[in-house]
């Protein structure tokens, strides 16, 4: 039996838990069950930024697929951090979501031209190159013109996140230390359910 109700942020072991249970006969009796955790430490948290603020800061006129993707993918990282750590209610990490969020958008649009480019390199159609190579023409077009928008929206925004980014490693630091002092020594911290899901979807290793 397995029970994923706490969310460590420093790492611990998976351990076994004794909880106890009452059976038919009123006998109070202890019941061990496996507590699966996952570690998540300050290198975990301040990743995200660190990444965004890279990308944002090295961002291309025409980027390839893996930096549109990263940024994609940190972003919404980012987005379920701040939400489990309730940073998201400050007004640096509400306007920066704000941002992020305008950002994902456009990367989402490049993002769906390349997944269609790659389906169509793929695809085996006899006599139907002629056609295939005018698709590959149209999104690549296409593609460009969504690359060049969301360039064009990092050039205005990325200095405003990147000072919010940075501002916000202060926040996360302050969150964890606050977290530390409440559980006196525990290495756990609860979270709600949606919080914790999201954490487990978006901080696997990359």
């Amino acid at each position: 039996m397995t029970a994923i109700g706490v969310l460590p942020l420093w790492p611990v072991r998976n351990s076994n838990v004794a909880f106890p249970r009452v059976n038919l006969d009123g006998c109070v009796i202890l019941t061990s069950i496996r507590v699966c955790t996952m570690s998540l430490g300050p290198k975990e948290f301040h990743k995200p930024v660190k990444v965004l603020r890279k990308l944002l800061k090295n961002f291309q006129e025409r980027p390839l697929p893996e930096p549109v993707h990263r940024l994609r993918r940190y972003t919404r990282r980012l987005e379920s951090m701040l939400q489990a750590l309730m940073l998201d209610r400050r007004r640096n990490e509400r306007r920066l979501l704000e941002a992020i969020a305008r950002l994902r958008k456009r990367a989402g649009k490049v993002r769906d031209i390349d997944v269609l480019v790659g389906l169509v390199c793929i695809l085996r159609a006899s006599g139907e190159n002629e056609c295939r190579i005018q698709l590959l023409e149209h999104l690549g077009a296409l593609r460009f013109r969504r690359a060049r928008k969301l360039y064009n929206l990092v050039q205005i925004d990325g200095p405003v996140m990147q000072r919010r980014l940075k501002r916000c490693l202060r926040h996360i630091d302050q969150a964890l230390a606050g977290c530390g002092k409440k559980n006196q020594g525990s290495n756990f911290e609860r979270f709600g359910e949606r919080e914790l899901n999201d954490l487990r979807a978006n901080f696997r290793s990359t």
